[in-house]
């Protein structure tokens, strides 16, 4: 339709035969007019090249050549952009067929929102089930700087559901290729000294969880440069550092504990319309009655381990 945004979409990809053809097909199938697809391939040797040059006709640029890893090829795409909003979707993850008509919406009718995240969602390889957060946690600016979104803090920011404005991607520059694994979690870190990071109660989309995946196999690799990447930014120490370090248990309380008022855009089931409100929320994904079993669920179990 006429005036809606431009949203720029890039897709990294190397060897993701098995995978890139419903990722391809998730963003086009949405029929959204105003796209831009940039697809970046690191020189795959397998068939992912020949199954994405049968989207030639939806591909607004493909760049297929040697590269010094995904966040590279991120850059290249970033490098290439040029609609109102971008994000990227890796070569495995989904979007919904609502995703990118509500990313336009909500960008069109809230001029202030820089950055937004959809309620984070997952599926299994083979796509057989799909499990949805029942509550997007709140994402604070300052500890988001801080680098406190992380496994063994405040949890992970999803970044497949992500998206910002162009102008926002102008003002913290691209990926840092210092890091192989961490450069998104040293972005956010940038992104939030310009922008908050808006909720949207609803999944944008669903992160493909995979055993071979670089997230599991290279766990270790990845919480050590998450390591540097606090070293580098001087992440303060908040009182509820040594709380969230002690054990899981702590852990859960202290996501309990800590609210913030953020802004959220939700569905109205009556108006079946968009609208924006504002709440306090905990920095936790689950709801509180959640957490609550699932502590009793671990205790359980390592009094069974310890017997």
């Amino acid at each position: 339709m006429a005036g809606d945004l431009k949203i720029s979409i890039i897709v990294p990809c190397f060897n993701m035969e098995q995978y890139v053809k419903k990722t391809i097909d998730s963003i086009i199938s949405q029929g959204y007019e105003n796209l831009e697809l940039i697809v970046v391939d690191g020189g795959s040797t397998d068939n992912t090249v020949e199954i994405i040059r049968d989207y030639d006709a939806y591909i607004t640029h493909f760049l297929c050549e040697p590269d010094e890893g995904q966040y590279d090829a991120i850059n290249k795409g970033f490098s290439l952009a040029t609609g109102d909003v971008v994000a990227w979707l890796n070569a495995d993850d989904l979007y919904f067929p609502w995703t990118l008509y509500s990313v336009n919406q909500i960008f069109l009718n809230h001029p202030d929102f820089l950055w937004i995240c959809g309620t984070p969602s997952y599926t299994n390889d083979d796509m057989s089930g799909v499990k949805v957060c029942k509550k997007n946690g709140a994402k604070v600016s300052t500890l988001i700087q801080d680098g406190a979104y992380r496994s063994d803090y405040l949890g992970f920011l999803q970044q497949e559901s992500m998206f910002w404005r162009k102008d926002l991607l102008d003002a913290a520059g691209y990926l840092a290729l210092d890091y192989k694994l961490a450069a998104d979690f040293e972005y956010w870190t940038r992104l939030a000294k310009h922008a908050e990071l808006h909720l949207i109660d609803f999944p944008l989309a669903c992160f493909r969880l995979r055993q071979n995946s670089r997230s599991v196999v290279q766990m270790t690799d990845y919480e050590n440069e998450v390591k540097k990447v606090l070293e580098k930014i001087a992440a303060k120490k908040y009182w509820y550092s040594r709380l969230l370090e002690a054990n899981i248990f702590t852990r859960y309380v202290c996501r309990i504990m800590i609210f913030r008022r953020v802004n959220v855009i939700q569905m109205n089931l009556n108006s079946r319309q968009l609208e924006r409100f504002t709440q306090y929320r905990n920095v936790s994904n689950y709801l509180i009655s959640e957490l609550f079993f699932e502590v009793v669920r671990i205790f359980k179990l390592t009094r069974k381990n310890v017997g």
